[in-house]
């Protein structure tokens, strides 16, 4: 499972306390006027990832019969009795001038075509992957990693003693093949690493909904 982290409600909570939190905040804006190596990307906010995404997966999803649903980047289609809804969410931690960020997929049936509402069946998009289907997860990964700029002693989250070995985590290759309770968030440093992700998604997409036709 990945560290420090807990969910409430369908929506992600960082563990850190708050110094620890605040000092993340301070990382996704330092050094934001310094050029980075990955891609020609300094700063990818939010809506950029989401933006990025749709224009990828948009036609996929209205051609297997999906909507536009209301919160965030999500979309729905009526399933028997109940809805699917597929939704997307860019990591509340923000973005790390030097880590860059992350976001995960969630496949929710539910009664009602809300994100995050009460569910009949939830699983996020890696689960619903074989050990193969992750490895390929893995690969990609590490070549965000390896794409990454190492931060300078004078970066916030490297000032701190009992933040700087959780926060270096993040720039180390994955030696270990996931396991199929792991909590896989997907990274990126770059648009280039989102249409990656969403060029792969998008391969695995008409296998994930036929898994999420069976749930009823």
């Amino acid at each position: 499972m990945q560290r420090g982290r807990a969910r409430v409600s369908g929506v992600e909570i960082s563990t850190l306390n708050l110094r620890q939190r605040r000092f993340c905040s301070i990382a996704c804006t330092a050094d934001s006027s310094r050029p980075s190596r990955n891609f020609g990307c300094f700063h990818m906010k939010s809506p950029e990832v989401y933006a990025a995404l749709k224009d990828h997966l948009a036609p996929l999803f209205q051609a297997a019969g999906f909507k536009r649903a209301k919160a965030m980047l999500s979309w729905a289609r009526p399933q028997q009795n109940s809805h699917l809804v597929v939704w997307f969410q860019v990591s509340q931690d923000g973005w790390d001038s030097y880590a860059g960020s992350k976001f995960t997929v969630e496949f929710q049936l539910s009664n009602e075509a809300i994100v995050g509402a009460r569910h009949i069946q939830r699983q996020r998009f890696p689960t619903m992957l074989d050990a193969s289907g992750r490895e390929e997860i893995r690969t990609i990964q590490n070549k965000v990693i390896a794409s990454l700029r190492y931060p300078p002693p004078h970066h916030p989250p490297m000032q701190v003693s009992d933040l700087r070995s959780w926060y270096l985590q993040k720039f180390q290759k994955l030696d270990q093949p996931y396991g199929d309770r792991d909590d896989i968030w997907l990274r990126y440093g770059s648009r280039h690493d989102v249409t990656f992700w969403a060029s792969f998604i998008a391969s695995k997409l008409p296998d994930c909904l036929l898994r999420a036709e069976s749930w009823g």
